[in-house]
């Protein structure tokens, strides 16, 4: 007869180490080894030993490797939400570039347009034409033509840059060569001499005189003047 007794513990150091002891007892009847008798023989043996759990350190690398795919992912996002983000400042930047060009461009048109209107406009403005009557053989200036040497003044006062011609002339239906070139002459000194009191500088009045060789209008009364010309 045989008796047998089995004995087990397992402590557990950490996650991945245990310590295990297992004890058996076997207990023979004396008939086993010839003898007579009911006493048994005992044989005792004991065994210990270390358990490496490698399923906790492969737990703790999937663990580490799922933490660093997720790291490695949260960086990429962000990676890419900086590049999207440099991507979107730059093409702000250069649309507002292009944008400003835009409008550079647009307002020296725009200049450009109004200084080509503002010069034709003094242009318009400075070419005109006065004609100051006469009397037959005066170079009187009468109130109403003083008006017409007023306006001619306001003109080149507006506008610094303007001159007059001042052209003068005589009836050949009166006088003669001699007297009428001389009554020419006196009409557009008088003429001049009223621009300059006025503070037209002198270097701005241009006079020349026809008598009668040049008589450019139809009657005798509109051939005894004064022509003024601004440009």
């Amino acid at each position: 007869m045989a008796v047998r007794s089995l004995s087990w513990a397992d402590f557990r150091l950490s996650d991945a180490v245990a310590l295990e002891l297992e004890a058996v007892a076997n207990g023979y009847s004396d008939k086993f080894n010839s003898k007579v008798g009911d006493i048994f023989d005992y044989q005792i043996n004991a065994l210990a030993g270390l358990k490496f759990n490698f399923g906790a350190a492969k737990k703790k690398a999937a663990a580490l490797a799922a933490a660093e795919a997720e790291a490695a992912r949260l960086a990429a996002e962000r990676a890419a939400a900086e590049a999207a983000r440099l991507a979107a400042e730059r093409a702000a930047a250069e649309k507002a570039a292009a944008d400003a060009e835009a409008a550079r461009l647009a307002a020296e048109r725009a200049a450009a347009e109004r200084a080509a209107q503002e010069a034709a406009a003094r242009a318009r403005a400075r070419a005109i034409t006065e004609n100051v009557l006469f009397v037959i053989d005066q170079w009187k200036i009468r109130p109403s033509e003083q008006e017409k040497i007023d306006r001619v003044v306001n003109i080149m006062k507006q506008y610094p840059e303007a001159v007059v011609t001042i052209s003068a002339y005589a009836d050949k239906q009166t006088g003669n060569p001699r007297w009428n070139m001389t009554l020419s002459q006196h009409r557009a000194e008088v003429v001049a001499e009223a621009l300059k009191a006025a503070g037209i500088a002198a270097n701005r009045i241009t006079t020349e005189y026809f008598g009668d060789t040049v008589n450019p209008f139809a009657t005798a009364p509109e051939n005894r003047v004064s022509v003024l010309v601004t440009k």
